[in-house]
């Protein structure tokens, strides 16, 4: 038996099941969570699509490329931030660096942060 208490299936079923799935993608059925532009009918059946016409050939177009403008904008945001991130790193360091040194000038044991907490 297979997962779940179901007979395992046979590997012709599954590869004719896999092939009709990706027959109904490249026609564009599958619902509209899919980007296929099938809706819902009420009783829960699919309209089918004789195949996608140039309105949904068009919006899956726009929606793609307004995707990769939207991708690229985050690309940029990120490096932004990574490059402001990179600057107050090294402006902590430099602090860090500055304040070891007036420590040590100032002869304060290295251990002793406590006794300087407020």
């Amino acid at each position: 038996m297979g997962t779940r208490g179901r007979p395992p299936a046979e590997p012709r079923l599954v590869r004719e099941l896999g092939q009709k799935q990706r027959e109904e993608r490249a026609v564009g059925h599958g619902g509209p969570r899919r980007g296929g532009g099938a809706a819902a009918a009420p009783w829960g059946r699919k309209r089918v699509l004789d195949g996608p016409t140039e309105k949904v050939l068009e919006r899956r177009q726009r929606r793609m490329m307004k995707n990769r403008e939207s991708a690229a904008r985050s690309r940029a945001r990120k490096q932004a931030y990574t490059v402001e991130l990179e600057k107050e790193l090294n402006f902590l360091k430099e602090e860090n660096a500055r304040l070891k040194d007036e420590q040590r000038i100032l002869g304060l044991p290295r251990g002793k942060r406590s006794s300087l907490r407020q």
